[in-house]
């Protein structure tokens, strides 16, 4: 009868506690009853131009209306390009070094197998490149309107020209966009960019160096460090404007091929595993092996 009886509680100890009759699982739960896993940053590449289909550019400013989705993901991304030049005006102003215009498209030029973009703004002395050529006077830069925050990680180029040692190309991440949207009505510069409480969320000035393959989009590269995610990006020549710490520069123009981008990783909500009631054989067990005791103990 003892063997009958520690049978029985070995049985129904084994049906309670296993994990396929009760339940089980490492995950703690919240208090919205689902369990958090944390997921890695998601990384991409977004292309300016692709062998398959050309010039990979929508030329707007609404990012999640764009033809353009990165990576066959969701993500969308607006082009849009701008330069404080001397020689263009949208209010019959001519020669106004601090209005920032916008243009209608960037210029693509092929390198060997591989296309960079740059622009061609209407100063005299300018580059075919973004860049922050005539002396003060003119800073090209790219905006990227996305359909959702990312954080910028790094670039390519097919084309660099440039007698800097350092601080060869600006990032800056915005808040909105709404000067760029009204510039027609409402001129701007690089300086009421830089100093509109709140509109700068992150940026950032980096140098551009050179793997030695110069025939394809990743002859020149630069890696972008200590950047938060932000909708819309700036990326061009560096600017002054937006680096308290310096008012000089070297000249640089480069022709941009392609953006390194991740986006936040998510926490993926699971439901909870839910622990079971005891078994119903392992009830029984257990009630056998009281009665036998209980029997036991009478005779």
């Amino acid at each position: 009868m003892k063997s009958l009886l520690l049978l029985a509680l070995s049985v129904s100890f084994f049906l309670v506690s296993s994990p396929l009759l009760a339940g089980s699982g490492s995950s703690s739960s919240n208090s919205s009853g689902s369990t958090s896993v944390d997921s890695t940053l998601n990384q991409y590449v977004y292309d300016l131009y692709t062998m398959d289909s050309g010039t990979n550019i929508d030329y707007t400013l609404d990012g999640s209306s764009s033809n353009i989705i990165i990576d066959g993901t969701s993500i969308r991304v607006g082009v849009s390009a701008w330069s404080d030049t001397s020689n263009i005006s949208t209010d019959g102003i001519r020669n106004d070094d601090n209005e920032v215009v916008h243009y209608d498209s960037l210029d693509a030029y092929q390198h060997f197998n591989d296309y960079g973009f740059g622009l061609v703004n209407s100063n005299g002395n300018d580059s075919h490149t973004l860049d922050n050529f005539s002396g003060g006077e003119d800073f090209d830069m790219v905006l990227f309107s996305f359909s959702e925050a990312v954080t910028l990680t790094g670039a390519s180029f097919t084309y660099l020209d440039s007698s800097a040692s350092s601080k060869q190309i600006s990032v800056v991440g915005l808040s909105d966009i709404s000067l760029f949207e009204n510039h027609a009505s409402n001129e701007f510069g690089w300086a009421d960019v830089a100093s509109s409480d709140g509109l700068v969320l992150s940026d950032g000035h980096f140098n551009i160096s050179s793997n030695g393959n110069y025939w394809s989009t990743s002859g020149y590269t630069s890696e972008f460090s200590d950047l938060s995610a932000a909708k819309y990006w700036l990326v061009g020549a560096y600017n002054v404007y937006f680096d308290d710490s310096s008012s000089s520069y070297s000249n640089t123009g480069f022709k941009l091929a392609s953006l390194n981008l991740t986006t936040n990783g998510t926490e993926i909500n699971q439901p909870p595993t839910e622990v079971s009631e005891p078994a119903p054989v392992a009830l029984m067990l257990i009630g056998l092996g009281l009665l036998v005791l209980r029997r036991k103990r009478i005779f």
